[in-house]
């Protein structure tokens, strides 16, 4: 009875046989003191049938040694209930095999408490199934320390849910090898906080590829440090979207390399806020190719600063519309290039507006081809300071139209 069991030593608990042990009532098996928990030898404990280790206490599974505890069964750790797995301290859990901690079914796992968690060695968290990461609680996942997530396999980084990277701390994601980051899909990257962005290296911004890129939220986009944006590879940076673009920094814009400029799409290049052009190098608005240029918006057209006019290639500002080439400011026509002037066409020259003829300094004027000249209408020509006119050459004087003749002869005696 149990009265006869409780009244057994130690030592005689130790001598039990096995076949006598499974005898034993789960009523008997319950009432086993701590002392003699502790007595069983490891053939005892794995002598236990799954009905009897149900039915012992949390004290009871406690006191059992850490060679009894390693010695339990893949069905007797199975057969462990709820109440038992949750109960489960640090050191009885680091007594457990890997072989029986990957035994746990996910219900036990969800139980385990947070400190049990964080208490796992790395070859007993390593050797969890990706079915059992991906129902660790976010509370669990908090748990992990960032030693713990490093050592995360590359399988068990991909089965975490959208909630667990997202109960991950800037730490641990700061701690995932690239080979990891890798491995991340697009719903995972979305979970990513601010924060976790922002602490990514450069090594693993450039290893999540260009689709988890191109899924970063507006966001996301911000808290990307200047370094990570000037590591992004230039496939990357044609990948991200034109609201992924717009929402660049001028810290960010301004990291881009020459490279990854020049690999901005048209529909990118578009989008840039006009702070965003303004805040361009010289040495970025010189590698724009021509179909970029052309992209711009008049109002970005506007935005140009007068050392990035100069610096434009003079196919670009040969293909300027003319409603971009009136939307240049007067500065920004002055610091044209005379070989930039000479590039435009005579529709463009037809366009200027008569601010930004009367801005042409006398270099430029002089440098104008006599079709340029002959493109001139009356109301530009008349906009010509007396500086600018002294500046034509004779070869310039002679090609005026009789049309720009009989104009200016016109307006002269109105």
């Amino acid at each position: 009875n149990v009265d006869q069991v409780k009244s057994l030593t130690a030592a005689a608990v130790t001598n039990l046989t096995t076949d006598k042990l499974a005898l034993l009532t789960t009523t008997q098996v319950a009432s086993l003191t701590a002392d003699q928990m502790g007595a069983l030898t490891t053939s005892e404990a794995v002598a236990l049938t799954t009905t009897q280790v149900k039915v012992l206490g949390a004290d009871q599974i406690r006191a059992l040694s850490t060679a009894s505890v390693a010695a339990l069964s893949t069905a007797q750790v199975q057969a462990l209930t709820t109440g038992q797995v949750a109960s489960l301290t640090n050191n009885t859990v680091a007594s457990m095999t890997t072989s029986q901690v990957a035994a746990l079914n996910t219900t036990q796992v969800q139980v385990l408490a947070d400190s049990v968690v964080t208490a796992l060695n790395t070859a007993q968290l390593t050797a969890l199934t990706t079915s059992q990461v991906g129902v660790l609680t976010g509370s669990q996942v908090r748990a992990l320390s960032t030693a713990e997530v490093a050592a995360l396999t590359t399988g068990q980084v991909q089965a975490l849910t959208a909630s667990q990277v997202g109960a991950l701390e800037n730490a641990d994601m700061a701690a995932l090898s690239t080979d990891k980051v890798s491995v991340l899909n697009t719903t995972q990257v979305a979970a990513l906080t601010a924060g976790m962005v922002a602490v990514l290296n450069t090594s693993q911004v450039v290893a999540l590829g260009t689709a988890n890129v191109k899924a970063l939220t507006e966001t996301q986009v911000r808290a990307l440090t200047t370094g990570s944006v000037a590591a992004l590879g230039t496939d990357q940076v044609a990948a991200l979207t034109t609201t992924q673009v717009a929402a660049l920094t001028l810290g960010s814009v301004g990291a881009l390399s020459t490279s990854q400029v020049g690999a901005l799409t048209t529909s990118q290049v578009k989008v840039l806020t006009n702070a965003n052009i303004v805040a361009l190098s010289t040495a970025q608005v010189a590698v724009l190719n021509t179909a970029q240029v052309v992209a711009l918006t008049t109002s970005q057209i506007q935005s140009i600063a007068t050392d990035d006019a100069k610096v434009l290639t003079t196919s670009a500002v040969a293909a300027l519309t003319t409603s971009q080439v009136q939307a240049l400011s007067t500065a920004a026509v002055n610091a044209l290039t005379t070989s930039q002037v000479t590039s435009l066409t005579t529709t463009q020259v037809a366009s200027l507006t008569t601010g930004e003829v009367a801005a042409l300094n006398t270099s430029q004027v002089n440098a104008l081809t006599t079709g340029q000249v002959q493109s001139l209408t009356v109301s530009q020509l008349i906009s010509l300071s007396n500086a600018q006119v002294s500046a034509l050459t004779t070869t310039q004087v002679g090609a005026l139209t009789s049309t720009q003749l009989y104009g200016l002869v016109t307006a002269a005696h109105q």
